[in-house]
């Protein structure tokens, strides 16, 4: 299914914890390093037992949620695709999810984009052209189900990260995570540096179980 192009490949956090900035200094992080960020950013330093959803909810409260925004712009907005990013663009892809808010994917296909077969068209909420980019091979559709750097400061469409955020977080996405089941029911999806911590996608995993569905075997990977 990966060299007939249909298969699923799905990134989580650790997919972008070797990404470096333009001098070659690696800047990603993990995402109990993040926490630490957030701590000791707006909360006064770490705080043993805090959570990152619940630490973000009240860094939120704290600073607004414009500057909590922009905080983790400034984070990830440097990022640059590594090895692994490179090499994902010369295989087709059915779709990518990720629960990443960087640009790496995107910046690797625009590097490529003279060799790649397929483009790149981003999916951010129910309102962007989801069907249209499942339309035809040559374009591969980037599902960010917790949003995107690029798409700041729309209270109907938040970073999601708080407790808030996860509660609604269905919120103009219902559509991205509809498809997210539909692939996790039928197709072979590879997780890539990603650890099952969001509770919105164990849900669905659950919902599966529940409903009896029967599902692909997926892969997992480890950076």
């Amino acid at each position: 299914k990966i060299l007939d192009g249909q298969a699923v490949l799905f990134l989580g956090a650790g997919a972008s914890y070797n990404c470096s900035n333009l001098s070659g200094t690696r800047i990603g992080f993990t995402g109990w390093e993040l926490l630490e960020k957030i701590c000791n950013k707006f909360l006064g330093g770490f705080q043993e037992g805090i959570t990152l959803d619940v630490a973000s909810t009240l860094a939120i409260e704290i600073a607004g949620r414009a500057n909590f925004d922009q905080f983790l712009k400034e984070l990830v907005g440097d990022f640059e695709p590594t090895d692994e990013h490179e090499l994902l663009t010369k295989f087709n892809w059915k779709s990518i999810f990720t629960t990443n808010y960087d640009e790496a994917v995107e910046k690797a296909y625009l590097n490529h984009r003279r060799n790649t077969k397929q483009k790149i068209e981003k999916i951010i909420c129910d309102n962007d052209a989801l069907q249209q980019a499942y339309s035809s091979t040559d374009k591969l559709p980037l599902i960010k189900v917790h949003g995107c750097i690029t798409r700041l400061n729309d209270n109907s469409l938040p970073l999601i990260i708080s407790r808030t955020d996860y509660r609604f977080h269905l919120q103009n996405r219902s559509g991205l995570f509809q498809s997210l089941k539909e692939s996790l029911s039928n197709d072979l999806v590879i997780f890539y540096g990603y650890g099952l911590n969001d509770q919105n996608i164990i849900g669905l995993l659950d919902d599966l179980e529940r409903e009896g569905k029967s599902r692909t075997r997926h892969i997992w990977l480890d950076p």
